[in-house]
């Protein structure tokens, strides 16, 4: 019943994995609208796999981020001589 309601209000068809991946995707670069926020969401509840493709996507985003902090980057650290 919700979902007819939300369907005839919003327009809101099912997305594909395929567009859910692009949506969360995109996530990482600009701020969804709600309606895009509201798909995602409605997507994740019933696909596993979106669910850790974001989430997958949130730590690659963390790790690089730490990895561009010299001061937490490996990579700086210089061997004792």
């Amino acid at each position: 019943m919700l979902g007819r309601v939300l369907d005839r209000i919003w327009g809101l068809q099912g997305l594909t994995c395929r567009e859910a991946a692009r949506l969360a995707a995109n996530a990482m670069d600009r701020s969804l609208t709600f309606r895009e926020r509201v798909k995602l969401f409605m997507h994740g509840l019933l696909c596993s796999y979106c669910r850790n493709y974001r989430r997958h996507l949130r730590f690659l985003r963390k790790w690089v981020r730490s990895m561009s902090d010299p001061a937490l980057s490996p990579l700086e650290t210089r061997m004792p001589s």
